[in-house]
């Protein structure tokens, strides 16, 4: 009796097929297989995190780029690991992505940020973020780990500020 495939294995090997084409040299089948993914929604964004953890900078650039236009907040954790990628274009997209989630993102980046002295590139991405999600809603809160990321000694700084700003939130 043959096998029918469902419609969610279908859909998984789909999406397969597009992330291994986020690594292909053509720029034109990158930002088709982004559009689908982005087409599939929430049923990538597993596949788009562990993209983030290829060893190919282009396949780890295309899936944060697609999980900016996803903007879904189970992707958090990742684009926040992929702050440390050592890429300074992929931590610039990973920042990105995680300002199109918005406010979701910023209790586990202050986390992250309190419990890690982190690189400088780190604290530089984290700085991105949490300036660009500032409003006047959360202003209070985000501001002092601001200046600390800005100050003279952000490695010290910078995590005692998050801690502080956690327990404000």
């Amino acid at each position: 009796m043959a096998h029918i495939d469902t419609l969610e294995e279908k859909k998984a090997r789909d999406i397969e097929r597009l992330i291994g084409e986020l690594g292909d040299c053509r720029p034109e089948v990158r930002q088709k297989a982004r559009v689908m993914l982005v087409e599939l929604g929430p049923a990538s964004v597993a596949a788009l995190s562990d993209a983030l953890s290829s060893p190919h900078p282009q396949v780890r650039w295309e899936a944060a780029k697609t999980l900016t236009e996803l903007a879904d907040p189970a992707a958090t954790a990742m684009l926040i690991r992929t702050l440390r990628d050592e890429d300074s274009g992929i931590r610039w997209v990973a920042a990105e992505a995680l300002i199109a989630i918005g406010k979701p993102v910023i209790r586990p980046l202050l986390n992250a940020l309190a419990h890690e002295h982190g690189s400088p590139e780190f604290r530089e991405a984290v700085h991105h973020v949490l300036h660009d999600l500032r409003n006047s809603r959360n202003r209070r809160v985000i501001e002092p780990v601001l200046e600390a990321l800005s100050g003279p000694a952000p490695a010290v700084s910078a995590p005692v500020a998050a801690m502080k700003a956690l327990r404000k939130i």
